[in-house]
């Protein structure tokens, strides 16, 4: 709760300077050939104050809606980063007229962010019932990081095989037809853009 009031007192610093709430929803993260990727030096341009969200059991999405709905009544810009694998889940929020953002860091995926505060929301979790599904949680989780692997190698496999049938079909193809095919297309229905 005390976040909470330390966040309020931020946005009534300058509740004055802003007009209109404005919501984008963004995804600073995806999987790759390479694995998982975030987007850190977007985030770093938008909001030099990080704060990281240690949350491997998926809490912090609701505490972000909070926050984002909080920072739109006051009139904020926001970015509402969607979790890749929960997509109406928020994993990040940026509020750039404040400077701040909040990352979500779950253990399996590194944000390779360097933060300005870290908040561990799994001590948040009563540590009696964490005991008792401790051993299920880290097969999850171990589940989770190698689904994650899997589908980077998948990712991969279909590069190379697009790389394969690129290299069949790329010296067949007729550009110089294809944009004259476009031309007269445009011609006959878009004149005014044939020239384009």
């Amino acid at each position: 709760e005390s976040f909470s009031v330390m966040i309020s007192q931020f946005i009534n610093l300058g509740q004055s300077l802003w007009a209109r709430p404005s919501r984008s929803l963004r995804t600073m993260t995806s999987v790759t050939p390479a694995g998982p990727m975030f987007l850190a030096d977007t985030v770093k341009a938008m909001a030099p104050k990080l704060y990281l969200l240690e949350d491997r059991f998926d809490l912090g999405g609701f505490m972000l809606e909070l926050w984002c709905d909080r920072a739109l009544a006051l009139g904020l810009e926001v970015y509402a980063c969607c979790s890749l694998w929960a997509p109406e889940t928020l994993q990040h929020l940026i509020l750039p007229e404040l400077g701040l953002a909040f990352v979500t860091e779950d253990g399996s995926r590194m944000s390779g962010a360097e933060p300005y505060r870290t908040l561990r929301l799994d001590a948040c979790l009563p540590a009696r019932e964490l005991a008792l599904h401790r051993g299920k949680l880290r097969l999850l989780r171990k589940l989770e990081i190698s689904l994650l692997e899997d589908a980077a190698e998948e990712l991969g496999a279909a590069r190379a095989l697009h790389g394969e049938m690129e290299a069949l079909y790329r010296p067949h193809l007729n550009i110089p037809g294809l944009q004259a095919m476009q031309q007269d297309f445009f011609a006959q229905y878009h004149p005014e853009q044939a020239d384009t």
